[in-house]
This record gives structure tokens, sequence and C-alpha cells, in this order.
């Protein structure tokens, strides 16, 4: 996490073990956030999420840590063979 010129906010966001236990995880999106937190304060006018370096794995962590950039909202869910939602996050 960096801040660019213009106030722009840098997040790179490799991607989370999905192997990893609940509290690894959980520690995980600890370090995005507490990251991000520490850019709030710089008064960010856009935001740039580096994905590049993100090979997949548990999406809970990714998404906890970045969820005050996300917003608030639906970001994604799952959908059964019928089309109907079955879940949404």
């Amino acid at each position: 996490m960096k801040l660019l010129p213009h106030r722009i906010g840098y997040i790179r966001l490799p991607g989370s073990n999905a192997g990893g236990s609940l509290a690894q995880q959980q520690a995980a999106a600890v370090v995005v956030r507490d990251s991000v937190a520490r850019l709030f304060s710089q008064r960010i006018k856009a935001w740039i999420v580096d994905l590049r370096l993100n090979d997949g794995g548990a999406m809970a962590p990714m998404l906890a840590g970045t969820a005050p950039v996300l917003g608030d909202g639906p970001l994604g869910g799952f959908v059964d063979y019928a089309g109907h939602a079955q879940e949404q996050w």
C-alpha cells in the first residue's frame, strides 16, 4: 500500500492461501485493512487495486481487507444451475 501522486491510493493485493485456518485468514484481512486505514488519513481521491500478482485463494480475507475501499452493497455471489441467487456478499 502506498500513496501515489495526486492523492491516489495504491493497493497490491496478492492471493490468499485458501488452506489457511480461519485465524490466519482473519489476520491477513487485518493487515490489509490496517494498511488501507493508514492511507485514508491522506484524503485519497481515487484507488488503484493491483491484482496482477493475485493467483486466487480465499476471497474472504481479500474482500474484508479492502472493504473500506469497495464500499457498501453486494460485490458478488453465487448462482445455482437454474439461475437463482444462492448467496451474495
